[in-house]
């Protein structure tokens, strides 16, 4: 073999070899990319709050304002805000504090609670079984919202009807859904009983119903129209029957719904199947991802005025009328939520691999927490 050959061979070889290692390693830098966990919560209303003009939000020891502790509690908290007070719920009592955070009120509870909300006169709250009862800050009085038999059944195609209640307080009313047979789980939406904003939603699954809007005549809900498709109804109270109806993406499940500049909002997503899966594992592990899906609906009509789809292993951090803020390995993608177009992107390096996240959106920020509770980072979309 001469040696020109010699050189050819070698040369073929280490090209070879480099081009092999260089796929292994892109490889590998697309499997490590998908092995992370970002779970989007759904109910942060008293997880975060804006008081005095800055951001106050509730980890595991006490409430935290620019990352130091102002409040220190015997557990985990739930914070709210009600005109110049912060309440803290801590340790089966309310407590509330002026700006300087000086305690000025407190009120004790019977239970553990799930949630609360405070207005003038009372204090609503959830206790463990999602039952909710009201509090009279006048005298500590407790009593439950009345039932007066508004009763909203959703007739599905699949065998199960989703039933909902509407409770009546003095200055709430609260849209309800009572231990859904299907999953065993709950869901509550209250609602200012004069401006009809929504004050708080609790719930633990992506089953279960989302209520963005109320009035006294009708209510926009969603239900699960079949097995693997839900549906955005009109329902009128009064005539106790479905206006319009809006089939959602086949196979996505819900993950936010809700009002943004007078129209709706629904954000999906389309995850493994692996029937291992549990209900709570839905989007947070990235290796099951599929696609994301953003639906701006007509709060008038229910017709979809724009539709978009991620890329597999995109999921969306964020979404209004205007914008859509998604992740994709590695990177903050701003994107045209009429059209998906990207408006712009930036390298992103608090998701790292093998980490677990939870994003919370508040007042057009997205805030970022490792699953032990730390936050590491404030994003304005």
């Amino acid at each position: 073999m001469s040696r020109k050959t010699k050189i050819v061979l070698i040369t073929v070889i280490v090209i070879a070899v480099l081009s092999l290692a260089f796929g292994l390693y892109v490889m590998y830098k697309n499997w490590q990319s998908r092995q992370i966990e970002i779970e989007n919560v759904r109910s942060p209303e008293n997880m975060i709050c804006s008081f005095d003009g800055k951001y106050c939000y509730a980890l595991d020891d006490g409430v935290y304002c620019d990352n130091q502790q102002i409040i220190k509690t015997a557990g985990k908290p739930l914070i709210y805000t009600q005109n110049d007070t912060l309440y803290v719920y801590d340790n089966r009592s309310v407590i509330g504090y002026d700006k300087s955070f000086t305690k000025t009120e407190s009120y004790e509870l019977p239970c553990e609670i799930m949630g609360f909300v405070v207005a003038d006169k009372t204090i609503l709250y959830y206790d463990k079984s999602m039952f909710a009862h009201t509090l009279i800050k006048a005298t500590g009085e407790i009593s439950e919202p009345q039932d007066k038999g508004e009763i909203i059944e959703l007739q599905s195609k699949y065998g199960q009807n989703d039933k909902v209640r509407i409770l009546r307080a003095d200055e709430f009313d609260v849209v309800y859904e009572p231990d859904p047979q299907e999953i065993g789980k709950n869901a509550a939406a209250v609602f200012d009983k004069n401006t009809k904003e929504k004050l708080l939603y609790l719930t633990d699954s992506y089953y279960c119903t989302y209520i963005p809007m109320f009035s006294d005549e009708s209510i926009i809900i969603s239900g699960k129209e079949t097995s693997d498709q839900r549906a955005v109804y009109e329902y009128n109270i009064k005539e106790h029957s479905i206006n319009k109806k809006l089939l959602l993406p086949k196979g996505h499940l819900n993950k936010q719904l809700y009002i943004s500049n007078d129209s709706i909002v629904f954000i999906g997503t389309d995850c493994n199947d692996d029937p291992r899966r549990t209900d709570d594992e839905d989007t947070a592990d990235l290796s099951g991802h599929k696609s994301d899906n953003v639906c701006v609906i007509d709060s008038e009509s229910l017709e979809i005025i724009s539709e978009i789809y991620t890329k597999q292993y995109e999921v969306v951090l964020y979404a209004d009328t205007e914008k859509t803020v998604t992740y994709y390995k590695g990177k903050i993608y701003t994107k045209d939520t009429s059209n998906g177009d990207t408006l712009d992107s930036y390298e992103y390096d608090k998701f790292k691999a093998f980490g677990k996240y939870r994003t919370v959106v508040f007042d057009e920020h997205i805030f970022v927490f490792e699953k032990n509770g730390e936050l590491i980072d404030v994003t304005k979309v």
